[in-house]
């Protein structure tokens, strides 16, 4: 991260779910003085690197970014949102001013969680690195709508676990392995064990599994069978109910629960091989749909 003089910014965290700046470090030229917080992180640049974020899963390179905008979450305390630009290097000419487009679709702000995802879709932490989550993500609408904010782990120990659940299921990857098994906007309901969501009856479906941030504890059916690969759904246990899931994991192990109706598939709009935890293609339609 960089300021409006080129000048590399120390000591910035992810502290709840905004960024923030070490008030010890030196001030800024810019304006805001030394503890960045908040709204003042517009005019931010950032630079960093595209690493297995595209269809070529091979393709690594140098990208600039910047904040343009920011604003308080409407529903979530401390969470702010941020509206990123990226570079884009097919629009920039040599001599001429480079071209900046929005990271998200219709230039909605992104939300800020901490860690990034492998190619097995396995979420780590603690490495001082952090995700900007798009709307239409797994990674954004596991902490808004549902409420697993892993800002908020400080306070709830459980919900680290929990995001990391939900993300599994919202991407349907049973067998945690970083494999798809789901079509955007199919419609489920989530709750979990710790009772931060709480189930509300949906006509047609029915409980289709357990969840841990390993993939399906057990599962009564899967939501689009023709997508779940017969080697995965192989491995993972039978179970009819919440009450038998819980039975299968550690007294206290936190659940993520979801129920689906059942689905044939004509054609599979997610990409097969790699949960794209921040990029997953399904849009954010509301509490009830993944």
């Amino acid at each position: 991260m960089y300021d409006a003089q080129d000048r590399p910014l120390e000591g910035v965290r992810l502290e709840g779910g905004a960024l923030v700046r070490d008030a010890s470090s030196l001030p800024l030229e810019s304006g805001g003085g030394a503890d960045l917080q908040a709204e003042q992180w517009t005019g931010v640049k950032l630079r960093g690197v595209f690493d297995r974020c595209t269809r070529d899963e091979t393709m690594e390179f140098p990208i600039s970014a910047r904040i343009v905008a920011t604003t308080m979450h409407p529903d979530l305390p401390g969470v702010w949102e941020y509206r990123v630009e990226v570079q884009d290097p097919r629009l920039s000419e040599p001599g001429m001013e480079p071209v900046f487009v929005s990271l998200c679709k219709d230039d909605e702000p992104a939300l800020v969680v901490p860690g990034t995802w492998d190619e097995k879709g396995v979420h780590t932490t603690g490495n001082g690195l952090f995700s900007f989550a798009c709307p239409d993500t797994a990674a954004a609408k596991c902490a808004d709508p549902w409420n697993y904010h892993p800002g908020y782990a400080e306070q709830n120990p459980t919900i680290l676990a929990l995001y990391d659940a939900c993300i599994r299921m919202s991407t349907a990857d049973y067998c945690g392995d970083g494999v798809s098994a789901t079509e955007p906007g199919t419609p489920i309901d989530v709750w979990d064990s710790a009772r931060i969501e709480e189930p509300c009856s949906q006509e047609g479906q029915h409980f289709e599994a357990a969840w841990t941030r390993e993939g399906a504890v057990c599962m009564h059916h899967p939501r689009w069978p023709k997508l779940l690969r017969q080697e995965c759904r192989a491995k993972i246990r039978r179970c009819d109910s919440p009450e038998e899931a819980q039975k299968l994991v550690s007294p206290g192990t936190p659940l993520i629960f979801n129920s689906s109706a059942v689905r044939s598939s004509g054609r599979n709009n997610v990409r097969e091989g790699t949960v794209r935890a921040w990029e997953e293609p399904a849009g954010r339609k509301g509490r009830g749909e993944e």
